[in-house]
């Protein structure tokens, strides 16, 4: 059943615009005639507005937070905007709150990538020795041939050496 508009109600141009979750419409006046909303609906108009700007302020070029530096930043940020009253006390609980979450996993972040990388090299070790003579491509050396002659024994005595020593000399 439709309400049918009384003397003391107000014209429907007149109305704000906004519409509820549930469809109804705001029964407050506009506030002037260049806008659409009363100054209730205006006001959380701009701070939706104001919001989406935040999230560039808050994030800045960061597109993930996977440092202790650009977590910390993003905390300085948002204390700062908490002192200034653009940001409500219970978001900034949150984000805080989701920051701590995020700076303890950073060492368990560190220890999965750091084992990731020494499975890695393990690998590479592995592949490395296993194709090994490639690597240098140098020929092994050729010990088929039969050793040397053994080296006379040293002489005993004195005379030998003199011996020895001339039949080396001449």
């Amino acid at each position: 059943m439709e309400p049918t508009p009384s003397s003391n109600s107000t014209t429907s141009n007149s109305r704000c615009n906004y519409l509820s979750g549930s469809s109804r419409r705001c029964r407050l006046p506009i506030s002037d005639s260049g806008s659409d909303f009363c100054r209730k609906h205006i006001r959380i108009r701009q701070e939706i507005i104001a919001s989406s700007d935040l999230t560039l302020m808050l994030t800045g070029p960061f597109q993930r937070f996977d440092s202790a530096c650009k977590i910390n930043d993003f905390l300085s940020d948002l204390l700062r905007l908490l002192a200034e009253k653009r940001i409500t006390a219970r978001d900034a609980t949150a984000m805080a709150y989701i920051s701590s979450l995020q700076l303890r996993t950073l060492p368990i972040i560190e220890h999965e990538s750091t084992q990731a990388l020494d499975v890695l090299n393990q690998r590479r070790a592995q592949d490395f020795r296993a194709n090994a003579h490639t690597v240098f491509g140098l020929p092994r050396p050729d010990r088929s041939d039969p050793a040397p002659d053994p080296p006379k024994s040293a002489p005993e005595t004195p005379a030998e050496a003199t011996r020895a020593y001339e039949r080396i000399r001449t």
